[in-house]
């Protein structure tokens, strides 16, 4: 039987507001497709019982994103979900997460020990959310996963939370404004700052060598905090992209 290309490495209640979710690892056995990240294992924070669209719809994505800026707002109206703050996320949920979300309900992956979690990083480059806030789970999962990893990359809004501090070690600050990024610099983070393409970097930031040299994030190592060395120091700064990116301001 062929062993599935993902697993379960969490269950159980959010960090964020205590609700049910589920973090799948996907890459086990065969390279990520992804050319922006290059070859790394995914992880994927989900609700255990919503799917990623409902989840969306209804605002119940605050379990697994915080207060994310760039998920957008709905509300309803006359019975019909309307947006009043347009999605910037990158993320196009009805995708990769909701392909992910429906196998898991399938019974296609199966749960890790402490001991698997941990050899399932080995050599490897971890991302860690390639959807949902790393803060939404307990660091120690991150810190099993990572053990033994060659490379992380990982991005948390939840930075202004003093609970979270452990994660400045694993992931960047994600900071929507300059006055963000300079908070979060005073607390003791590197930082990853989203800007329109009209603004510009601040001193001290280098901007994303995918965009200026095609390097992909595997072969960079840059956006994994604090931890060991990175040939990029300092913090680092993006164009917003994706499909939403009209809609951040």
């Amino acid at each position: 039987m062929k062993q599935a290309n993902g697993a379960i490495i969490y269950k159980g209640p959010s960090q964020i507001d205590g609700q049910n979710i589920v973090v799948i690892v996907t890459g086990l056995n065969s390279k990520t497709a992804n050319a922006k990240t290059g070859d790394m294992l995914q992880t994927w924070i989900l609700l255990d019982n919503v799917s990623p669209m409902e989840a969306v719809k209804t605002g119940q994505d605050e379990s697994i994103c915080g207060d994310c800026k760039h998920r957008g707002k709905l509300v309803l109206v006359d019975n019909v979900w309307t947006w009043v703050k347009k999605r910037s996320c990158y993320v196009t949920v009805w995708q990769a997460p909701r392909a992910i979300w429906e196998a898991f309900k399938r019974g296609s992956y199966v749960d890790m020990t402490k001991s698997d979690i941990s050899s399932l990083g080995k050599d490897r480059n971890v991302r860690l959310g390639a959807y949902g806030d790393p803060a939404a789970v307990p660091v120690s999962i991150w810190q099993d996963l990572t053990m033994f990893a060659d490379t992380t990359t990982g991005y948390t809004h939840q930075w202004q939370n003093k609970a979270n501090a452990a994660l400045k070690y694993l992931t960047m600050a994600s900071a929507d404004s300059i006055t963000e990024y300079k908070q979060a610099i005073k607390a003791g983070w590197r930082t990853f700052r989203v800007k329109k393409p009209s603004d510009h970097a601040m001193k001290g930031e280098t901007v994303c060598p995918n965009t200026t040299i095609g390097l992909n994030c595997a072969d960079c190592g840059a956006c994994k905090g604090l931890k060991g060395s990175s040939p990029l120091k300092g913090n680092i700064v993006i164009d917003v992209h994706g499909s939403g990116a009209a809609a951040f301001v």
